[in-house]
């Protein structure tokens, strides 16, 4: 019997010592400007390492924007915001695109030959980046860069 004891003791004692150490936190980062920004909850992982953050934003130049709003600031129209950040969290880049109507930016995707594609909805006229027509005055959309 004590045999047995001590093997179940040697078995739950090196279970314990196999287990994943806990996650720990390498950095972290807040991102924005002065009005509201919506983020993706999963950043694209890119061929550097680094990621993608992606999303919408209102904010004009201020925080961590560095680019205006092309829609009205005052009536919360949105461009598409997007965030080029290094493995550790540093901010590389930012750039918003967009027109004077509302953009929402969906998902993106990065490409073979390094690039960016990001699809989302328009209902911006032929301005800012939009350099196609909104055929039906609601959402049209997609970007590439």
């Amino acid at each position: 019997m004590k045999a047995l004891i001590s093997v179940l003791f040697i078995l739950l004692f090196n279970v314990n010592t196999f287990s994943q150490s806990p996650l720990k936190k390498q950095w972290d980062k807040t991102m924005g400007g002065f009005q509201t920004e919506r983020m993706f909850t999963s950043p694209l992982s890119c061929f550097d390492k680094g990621f993608l953050i992606c999303g919408y934003s209102n904010s004009g130049i201020s925080g961590d924007k560095t680019q205006i709003n092309w829609g009205s600031t005052s009536n919360l129209k949105t461009d598409y915001w997007v965030i080029r950040i290094d493995s550790l969290g540093n901010k590389l880049w930012d750039k918003r695109y967009g027109g004077i109507g509302d953009e929402s930016l969906h998902f993106a995707v990065q490409s073979d030959n390094r690039s960016f594609v990001l699809v989302g909805i328009s209902n911006s006229p032929v301005s800012g980046e939009v350099a196609n027509i909104n055929w039906t005055g609601n959402n049209d959309g997609g970007y590439g860069s």
